[in-house]
């Protein structure tokens, strides 16, 4: 609100209710600063949200392909980069349709069963 973007930002949302605001969005922000590969962002992508992502958040992203990735972590940088997005409809709507590709080819169902194999493996120990 501060940076001036006219932006919502929404506390914890309950699961189910996913869908409802990601068919509201404009676009989707994970600004993370350890955030490597995250759940929220795979299921904004398959929504075919165009996407705004922080340096630390790498896998599958290809910056300025599939997602936006800001040049750092300062409101400034990071409001930049929402700009970008939301200021140009054919920025967005290329960003949108590559997320949703990315989603679909790479973190499709065989990602999600190998994630939870693992992390059984990994609570048995």
């Amino acid at each position: 609100e501060r940076a001036g973007l006219g932006a919502i930002v929404h506390g914890a949302i309950p699961w189910g209710a996913l869908p409802f605001f990601h068919h509201q969005a404009d676009a989707f922000a994970m600004v993370s600063l350890t955030e490597g590969h995250c759940k929220a962002l795979a299921e904004a992508m398959a929504s075919g949200l165009p996407c705004i992502v922080s340096p630390a958040v790498k896998e599958g992203i290809r910056p300025g392909v599939n997602a936006l990735q800001t040049n750092g972590y300062g409101p400034s940088n990071i409001t930049m980069a929402i700009n970008a997005v939301l200021g140009d409809a054919c920025v967005a709507v290329g960003l949108s349709a590559e997320a949703r590709r990315t989603a679909v080819t790479c973190w499709g169902p065989g990602l999600l069963t190998t994630e939870t194999k693992i992390l059984a493996g990994a609570a048995k120990r």
